[in-house]
Order: structure tokens, then C-alpha cells, then sequence
């Protein structure tokens, strides 16, 4: 009966080894290793990655360690609430940052604004609100091509002409006919801007300041005000000029450096408007957006193009893009929207928003910035993982049918 009882014994503590893939050697949670590949858990049913918070803060550590960098934060939301905050070296939430190419996604929601307000139409040529954008080539160029890097405008313009960045543009060879190519460039941000104070009669700064940094209190996001040709006095929106119809607005001078990009936030501040978009445009007293442009900032712009030769999808992995936006996981289902979507820059910070989960996060590394590409690899490769922690330590909140770590 020992004997039996034995065996049986032995049996029961094979099963168990196999059904959680584990040896005797082998300790549930090892953690540490922010390198390792997500673990696999298995058992009845589909198998799912694994990686907890913990992971993701080893690997940001070592980044900053190895890199010699002044540090790096994690922060984590969802539903509404403070889920993971992890920050190392002198980097915190609080800290400041340079907007870089993440100043795309909120020029994405300050325009929309304006096309919600009719000001200006996503598919109108730009070229009828800037003479700098006139010419048979860059006169077909739209806010959609702007938004979606889809202009052909090239990456660097020459902005200290004494017309400033207006004659660096209209100097400027496409790449490519709008549309027809993709190519990441500052300047189509910059122009984007520029449309915003043509159809406003207003700075930059000022129209940021009002339609999104000011109602999501970012009060320490601001985009400086650039030297101009001329000093700018800037007047007031558009009145009635005494015949019935509204005075036009009249367009600031050309600003000496690019607008929209040479900004500076904190993580906390681009919680506050991912907590904006995650909510489709409603933010914590007015609504910023209607529903429906949050949706066509998050939609595929791109999908008939071959992104394949440009380095930042060589960066993240990510093929598409929509309007500021990559589109880091689309939903497949034929609507052409995304699940999760991001706007990284090229100093490490990035930040993302997952739809599934009812989650945003923000990766904040400052990172070396002769080496772009490296610093927003390495950031994907944690920001990417975000959704898995979720599953593994959150609670996840899923599309139908979507698989956790999906």
C-alpha cells in the first residue's frame, strides 16, 4: 500500500511540473531580468506572455545606468486611476521634457479642433490659406498630408532666411507628390501649425494654449514663442468689421524655428491629454474633440504606402501611421482604427494609448540626441510591453475576443 501510495504521490507532482511548465530548479517569478523574454504561462486553455511592472523598471534602470542618462520614469493609467509609477536618476513625472516629434499628436488634436470649427478643412489644399505653400507641387499638399507625413516635404528647411521658415518652404522640393510618399519630417508638423495661425490670426503658442494646454491644465507644456521677422502684435480673433461679415484673420510673420516641435512637457502633463484622447476627445470640463476626429487621427493614413525605407519604422516596428500618430497595433476589423497608438520622439520619451485596456502609459527617457533612432528603439522596446504588464499585474479591460497581452 506504501508502495502504491508512493507512486500515485510522484505521478500527482509530474502532472503539476508539466501543466505549470516548471522543474524542481525552476522558481515561479524569478524577476530581475528586464532582458529575458516574457515568460510563458500555460495550462488549459490559449497561452499568454507574462511580464510584470517590475521588469519593465529593471530595464529602464540598466538603460540609464549603461547609458550613463539622467534617468527615465514609467507611468501607468488605467481606468482613471494610477496603476504602475516608477522613476529613476533625476527623471520624474514632474520633470521637463523636450516634445520633439511627440508635439505631432497634440497638433493633430489642436487642428482637428479647427476642422471641427470649420476653419479649415482636412482636405482642402493648404495653399489656400498659405501663400508659401502655392506652386504646382506644393499647392496639392493638404492637413491630411501635413498630419500623416504623407506631404513629400523634406526633413529640414532653411529658416534663417529673412522671410524665415515661410521662404525655407516655399524653396522647398518634395520628395515625393503628396500623398504618393512617407516620409517623418518636422517641417510638415511646423506647416500645420503655420495653417492654425492663418485660419486663426493667433501664434501658435497662443491657439496651443487655448484649445488644449490650458483646458487639460498643462501648465508645464508650453511651446515658446520663436523670433519672428517682425515683431508680432498679435490682434484679437475675428469681429464683425461693421458690414455683417467677420474681419480676416491676419497671419503672424514667419517665425525664425519650426513651431509645434520645439516644446517642452512632463510625463504627467501627456497623462493628462492621453486621459483626453483615451476619452475620445472629452476632457475634465469640456469636450476638446468631437469623437469622431479622435477617431481619424487614430485611423490608418497610410496603409497604401511603402513605409518599409523609412528609419523610424525601422525604429519601432510600426508600418503605419495615422494623423500624428503610429499605430502600434491596428484592430483588424476592417474599420481602418487602431487599438493602441503612440507618438515617440526622437529623445526616448514615448507615449501611448491602449484602447483594450482603458490605459494609457508614458515612457520618459532623456536619452542621447545624436543617436535618435537608438533612444526611441530602446523605448519601444518597453513601451511596447506595457499591455502584457497590464494583463500581468493590472486589471485588463479587453475588446471582445481579444486575447490578454493581445
Amino acid at each position: 500500500m506504501l508502495a502504491l501510495l508512493a507512486a500515485v504521490v510522484a505521478l500527482l507532482v509530474l502532472a503539476s511540473a508539466c501543466t505549470t511548465g516548471r522543474g524542481d530548479g525552476e522558481a515561479e517569478g524569478a524577476g530581475g531580468d528586464g532582458d529575458r523574454e516574457p515568460e510563458l504561462t500555460t495550462g488549459p486553455g490559449p497561452t499568454y506572455p507574462t511580464i510584470p511592472f517590475a521588469d519593465l523598471d529593471a530595464r529602464l534602470t540598466r538603460r540609464v545606468s549603461t547609458a550613463e542618462l539622467p534617468g527615465a520614469a514609467l507611468l501607468v493609467e488605467q481606468d482613471g486611476a494610477r496603476l504602475h509609477t516608477f522613476a529613476t536618476g533625476s527623471v520624474d513625472e514632474d520633470s521637463p521634457l523636450p516634445l520633439g516629434e511627440t508635439g505631432g499628436w497634440l497638433t493633430a488634436a489642436v487642428l482637428m479642433s479647427l476642422v471641427d470649427d470649420g476653419l479649415v478643412g482636412l482636405d482642402e489644399p493648404v495653399a489656400n490659406h498659405l501663400s508659401s505653400m502655392a506652386g504646382d507641387d506644393l499647392g496639392r499638399v493638404t492637413l491630411r498630408h501635413l498630419l500623416s507625413h504623407t506631404s513629400g516635404l523634406p526633413f529640414g528647411i532653411d529658416c534663417a532666411d529673412a522671410d524665415g521658415c515661410d521662404a525655407g518652404v516655399a524653396r522647398a522640393t518634395l520628395l515625393g507628390a503628396p500623398g504618393d510618399v512617407f516620409a517623418v519630417s518636422p517641417v510638415g508638423t511646423h506647416v500645420a501649425a503655420r495653417l492654425a495661425e492663418a485660419v486663426t490670426g493667433r501664434t501658435w503658442a497662443t491657439i496651443a494654449a487655448e484649445r488644449l494646454l490650458g483646458p487639460l491644465a498643462m501648465n508645464a507644456t508650453s511651446f515658446p514663442e520663436p523670433e519672428r521677422t517682425v515683431p508680432v502684435d498679435v490682434p484679437d480673433p475675428p469681429t464683425d468689421g461693421g458690414d455683417g461679415e467677420p474681419d480676416e484673420p491676419v497671419l503672424p510673420p514667419a517665425p525664425r524655428s519650426l513651431l509645434a516641435v520645439d516644446g517642452t512637457t512632463t510625463a504627467a502633463d501627456l497623462g493628462r491629454f492621453l486621459a483626453m484622447v483615451l476619452a475620445k476627445g472629452q476632457g475634465p470640463t469640456e469636450r476638446l474633440l468631437e469623437a469622431a476626429s479622435v477617431e481619424e487621427i487614430e485611423r490608418d493614413q497610410t496603409s497604401t504606402l511603402d513605409t518599409s525605407r523609412e528609419p523610424w519604422v525601422a525604429a519601432t516596428g510600426i508600418p503605419t501611421h495615422g494623423l500624428g500618430v503610429w499605430r502600434d497595433r491596428p484592430r483588424g476589423d476592417g474599420t481602418g482604427l487602431a487599438s493602441v497608438v503612440s507618438a515617440p520622439n526622437q529623445i526616448g520619451v514615448y507615449p501611448l494609448v491602449d484602447r483594450p485596456r482603458n490605459a494609457w502609459a508614458v515612457v520618459a527617457v532623456l536619452d542621447d540626441p545624436l543617436v535618435p533612432l537608438e533612444a526611441v528603439r530602446d523605448s519601444a522596446a518597453v513601451a511596447q510591453l506595457v499591455g502584457v504588464a497590464i494583463d500581468t499585474d493590472g486589471r485588463a479591460i479587453r475588446e471582445p475576443g481579444t486575447p490578454l497581452g493581445g
